[in-house]
């Protein structure tokens, strides 16, 4: 994150040129010059303003921009994360998933990334999907879920 969009560009595209494996994050105030970086580094992840949308869906629902604000912080509260889906793993269905992570880990799924694809993103999935090996579930916890016993997830 830098005030300057040039310098934010060059600078992802150096650290791409030096470690292209790197996970990366930039910001652009400009958000065309997102597809720009994403045709020459598409690994690297262009977060966008949502301030506008913040205060529009603040608008239409109160109390959304604290829920929100709950979210992104990482002092107190609930937060977003991830975790992949180990290659060891067996399939797992999203309806005993979503029961079974609340159960055991008091925690909320609420999305996942086919294969890690970000870019593929499936937010609030049919309780008849599937999650494979290698998938990216993201979910709502007090905390980040270090050991998860994967085939508990998917007991009935």
């Amino acid at each position: 994150d830098n005030p300057q969009d040039d310098v934010t560009m060059t600078t992802a595209l150096y650290c791409t040129k030096r470690n292209p494996d790197a996970h990366q994050v930039a910001y652009f105030n400009d958000d065309s010059l997102v597809s720009l970086l994403q045709d020459h580094c598409p690994k690297v992840e262009c977060t966008p303003s949502v301030a506008i949308e913040m205060l529009v869906k603040a608008a239409f629902d109160p109390g959304s921009s604290m829920l929100h604000h709950d979210l992104l912080s990482i002092d107190e509260g609930q937060a977003q994360f991830s975790v992949k889906i180990p290659e060891s793993c067996s399939a797992i269905s999203v309806a005993k998933l979503f029961v079974n992570l609340k159960r055991k880990h008091d925690a909320i799924f609420i999305g996942y990334a086919p294969n890690g694809l970000v870019k593929e993103m499936v937010v609030n999935p049919s309780l008849d999907a599937t999650l494979n090996p290698g998938d990216t579930l993201f979910y709502i916890a007090e905390r980040r879920i270090n050991a998860i016993n994967w085939s508990s997830l998917d007991a009935d």
